[in-house]
């Protein structure tokens, strides 16, 4: 649908090099465990965020099979999350496209958005936080294939899995699906086009929630680390889910 396809080119262009806070302008914070959230207005809506922050902190890694980051986000290594007073000062700010509704650092652990955000809490939230949980705990060289990487994020979406899940059926249905091997050379999605790039999505969400939920956790934690360490995603998968009878990326 059209709006699923506007949702996942957010995913394409969520990371970007944010400018440093405008001098002069007032920006109140709320502190919690693993989060500050600083807000220029609508406090409500800030408070919401937090808690859904927290929240999410504890699910994802739960979810992903941790029970606790290494570094846990405490202290000064909170994440930020910054709310502009509405979304014209969003894109004016964080050079941000139209249709943008948050915008994400993981090099800085921040994510910029603005209060009342339709999208903030249900969509962009758990998918950049899950990014920078993951990449923090399994890949912190940051050597991650792009459909391992957008199929962790994906599986925190709960208003998306089900119609992404349709997507990659439909593909297999009609023969149009994408080959493993095809997916795992694809390094930017923002080359497809929208059917491509929909079922690109689709399928990584399908392997990657059939690799962390049909085995115990702690494999599909193993598979992620030899990634990040630097093992072909093929040799991993062997290395993992070989006496499961998955040998290659043709098998999964």
């Amino acid at each position: 649908t059209a709006r699923l396809l506007a949702a996942l080119a957010l995913m394409l262009c969520v990371f970007f090099r944010a400018q440093p806070l405008p001098a002069g302008e007032n920006f109140r914070e709320l502190r919690g465990d693993h989060f500050i959230v600083r807000f220029q207005t609508d406090e409500t809506f800030a408070r919401e965020v937090l808690h859904r922050s927290e929240r999410l902190y504890a699910s994802i890694l739960r979810d992903l099979g941790h029970n606790q980051l290494a570094q846990p986000w405490l202290g000064e290594r909170r994440c930020k999350i910054t709310l502009f007073r509405d979304k014209e000062g969003f894109q004016k700010k964080s050079e941000g496209v139209q249709w943008a509704e948050g915008m994400a650092n993981y090099q800085t652990r921040e994510i910029f958005a603005y209060s009342g955000s339709p999208e903030l809490m249900p969509s962009v939230l758990p998918h950049e936080l899950t990014h920078m949980l993951f990449r923090e705990s399994t890949a912190p060289s940051g050597r991650v294939p792009l459909w391992r990487d957008e199929g962790v994020a994906l599986s925190q979406e709960e208003e998306k899995r089900d119609e992404l899940y349709r997507a990659a059926a439909k593909a297999f249905q009609n023969g149009t699906s994408m080959p493993f091997r095809d997916m795992a050379g694809v390094r930017d999605a923002r080359g497809m086009d929208s059917a491509q790039a929909q079922i690109f999505y689709a399928q990584s969400l399908a392997a990657v929630n059939y690799l962390k939920d049909s085995f115990p956790k702690d494999k599909f934690l193993k598979f992620c680390r030899l990634i990040g360490e630097g093992t072909k995603a093929e040799e991993a998968l062997k290395r993992v889910y070989g006496g499961d009878r998955i040998q290659s990326l043709q098998d999964l």
